[in-house]
């Protein structure tokens, strides 16, 4: 993030001063050196003068601890321990953002899974106050509530851990308070999964009207969570799977279920990187009113068209795209992927032993990702491999974060008015997926 983006504007803002260090102050160092125009906003204060005076001073040393320049330090004075969300205080916080000249692109604020008053009555404010904004919610660990706490965004902070604590040092008249063993612990909760050393993890809040969300997916470090939460939300993932087809003469020696084995691998990932309900609920392609579940939900056809008669029935005749699995009959022989654009076809490497016995080597999967054609509001996603290996592979890539990560970089999320099908590569030998990136294909819904 050493990209200067002066154009972004954050406001974090916290219900007393040293809230939003514990909560995102690595993020908001981060935020700040990366070019970032940076303000932060305490909303209440102190009775006692001399200590509110202390207090502000304190916040403003902690700001400049974390790059931020101290003019960007707002206070808003409202009551301490008897904050209220209402249409008097809903004004004061407009009023100074008006006089400030202050529209941020994101916002981040207290989680509402919080047991102190003054922090749900900033999340509250924070909601009232800001329209059609993203907004990002953190957790104080003094009174956070954790089983109701449900991130779905992580921001690796490993790199300005330490300015988050030297900026927590700065507040000395909370000493007691401020907990520094656990909130190391609660920045290393989520870290070992993702890969971080520490992380900082917040909840996503998308108002009605909200326009931009690039802003919430670049700002994401984790590849399965930015990639999978912009594509479905909190919304469910209906896989359809397929069932073996019957041969009279099988050409193979090897197992049949490396699909069904993708598909344990992409639940685990859900359930290892995905805090809320694993999202996943899976179907036989053989299940009735069929396409009133394609027409609802997001859907991903596990599968090609030899054991998913989905795939066969809908997926293979969608406009635009360019590669599908074909077969020859009455045996289901010949299984390949045949693209349409070039006319050619695309064959796995098969090996066989000294009894005969047939084994791929080499299989090859294609990965969609579109715009659903039968509900426009819904997403379409394809894992289809000449065999079950190039099915598992395209799992993999859809599970695994290194895979996300360079396959994130090859597409654009949320898809939109387009789509993609690429092509994944499956070494069975030594387990390697390699993503043909020369064979991107965009597809076009219009």
């Amino acid at each position: 993030m050493k990209e200067k983006r002066t154009s972004d504007v954050a406001l974090f803002i916290g219900a007393h001063p040293d809230d939003i260090e514990i909560g995102s102050g690595g993020t908001v160092c981060k935020l700040a050196s990366s070019g970032w125009d940076v303000w932060l906003c305490v909303v209440t204060c102190e009775k006692n003068f001399s200590i509110a005076r202390r207090r502000k001073k304190e916040a403003r040393m902690a700001a400049r601890s974390l790059g931020v320049d101290t003019q960007r330090v707002m206070f808003l004075d409202l009551p301490d321990t008897n904050l209220e969300c209402n249409g008097k205080s809903v004004e004061i916080f407009r009023e100074i953002l008006k006089t400030k000249k202050l529209n941020p692109d994101v916002i981040f604020t207290h989680s509402k899974a919080d047991s102190h008053n003054d922090h749900r009555s900033v999340h509250n404010l924070t909601i009232a106050t800001f329209r059609k904004k993203p907004i990002l919610t953190y957790g104080v660990v003094n009174s956070l509530i954790v089983s109701e706490f449900i991130p779905n965004m992580f921001i690796n902070i490993s790199e300005y851990y330490n300015q988050k604590t030297t900026a927590l040092m700065n507040h000395q008249s909370q000493f007691t308070r401020v907990n520094h063993e656990s909130i190391k612990r609660f920045n290393e909760v989520y870290s070992p999964i993702l890969g971080f050393d520490k992380t900082e993890a917040f909840e996503v809040i998308l108002q009605e009207g909200v326009e931009e969300t690039n802003i919430i997916q670049k700002l994401n470090d984790c590849p399965f969570n930015k990639f999978w939460y912009t594509l479905i939300g909190s919304e469910k993932l209906f896989i359809i799977h397929g069932e073996q087809a019957y041969r009279k003469n099988k050409e193979w020696n090897w197992a049949s279920d490396k699909d069904r084995a993708g598909m344990g691998l992409l639940h685990r990932a859900f359930v290892d990187m995905w805090y809320g309900r694993n999202p996943i609920e899976d179907y036989s392609c053989n299940i009735t009113n069929i396409e009133n579940l394609l027409q609802n939900t997001h859907v991903l056809l596990s599968g090609g068209a030899v054991s998913n008669s989905i795939t066969r029935d809908y997926f293979n005749h969608f406009k635009g795209i360019r590669y599908s699995i074909d077969y020859s009959m009455p045996n289901y022989s010949g299984i390949n992927i045949y693209d349409r654009v070039s006319n050619k076809r695309i064959y796995p490497k098969y090996k066989d032993d000294m009894f005969g016995n047939r084994t791929p080597i080499k299989d090859v999967g294609i990965l969609t990702i579109m715009k659903n054609p039968l509900d426009a509001n819904k997403l379409l996603i394809g894992c289809m491999g000449i065999h079950g290996f190039g099915s598992y592979c395209c799992y993999r890539v859809l599970s695994e974060r290194s895979l996300l990560s360079k396959l994130t970089k090859l597409i654009e999320i949320p898809v939109k008015d387009i789509g993609y099908q690429i092509l994944i590569e499956y070494d069975t030998q030594n387990e390697r997926i390699k993503l043909l990136n020369k064979t991107l294909h965009k597809i076009h819904n219009s």
